[in-house]
């Protein structure tokens, strides 16, 4: 059983902390994308292709969207796994794998982006109308549901293309964190092939033999928890 976001976080936070100084500025603007995502603030994700304003599904509220809407009046669209989009009646079952960007009003309430993203949350009986036809994600729109996975938060986000002039714009004024898609697709990729490091017995109220084990990628990167 995976550890709960908020109990992951903590754990985390704490290694975080400690490593930071060591890493190169790719590892660095990494782990300031992952901690801006985690606190529910927009991040830059550049790429050749799409360049996109990005928050985590889960943690939409009001203000953040408020937020997204003064940075870009893009249209917006929210990144759901496809596996994901199916189980909402949003695709066809024609395959499971990889990423769909599905068009959302701009009045979609938070509380409907964060269902969308939550597994144990539905529709209802009624659903929000969406756009046309899902799209399947790629460059940064892609780059935001690997981005979401790696701050431990579920593969969901509400993206907002940004224009070449912006992202420019962005980068140097500084108050965005800032993330090439590269760098969140090496990483990725990279925790695919975690290896154990350590072990211990962590008794919990309601599972008394509950052990604590520890992951960590080959390429040196954050460490990753699971009870």
């Amino acid at each position: 059983m995976l550890a709960q976001p908020a109990a992951r976080h903590m754990m985390q936070g704490c290694k975080e902390k400690r490593v930071l100084e060591s890493r190169t500025p790719a590892q660095l603007s990494l782990g300031e994308a992952i901690t801006a995502l985690r606190r529910g603030e927009p991040v830059l994700i550049r790429d050749d292709e799409i360049n996109v304003l990005a928050v985590a599904a889960e943690l939409a509220t009001k203000e953040n969207l408020q937020r997204l809407r003064q940075i870009s009046r893009a249209p917006a669209r929210v990144v759901l796994t496809r596996r994901r989009a199916v189980a909402l009646g949003l695709a066809a079952r024609d395959e499971l794998s990889g990423a769909l960007t599905i068009s959302v009003s701009d009045e979609l309430p938070a509380a409907v982006i964060r269902n969308l993203a939550d597994p144990g949350a539905s529709l209802g009986a009624e659903p929000p109308g969406f756009g046309p036809e899902p799209l399947p994600a790629k460059g940064g729109a892609l780059a935001a549901v690997a981005l979401a996975k790696l701050a431990s938060l579920l593969p969901a986000a509400l993206v907002l293309r940004a224009g070449k002039s912006e992202t420019v714009l962005f980068a140097r004024r500084g108050d965005l964190a800032v993330i090439d898609a590269s760098a969140v697709f090496k990483r990725d990729a990279a925790t695919a092939g975690l290896e154990r490091v350590a072990e211990a017995r962590v008794p919990l109220a309601d599972a008394e033999n509950a052990r604590l084990i520890a992951f960590r990628p080959r390429d040196g990167g954050f460490e990753h928890l699971a009870i």
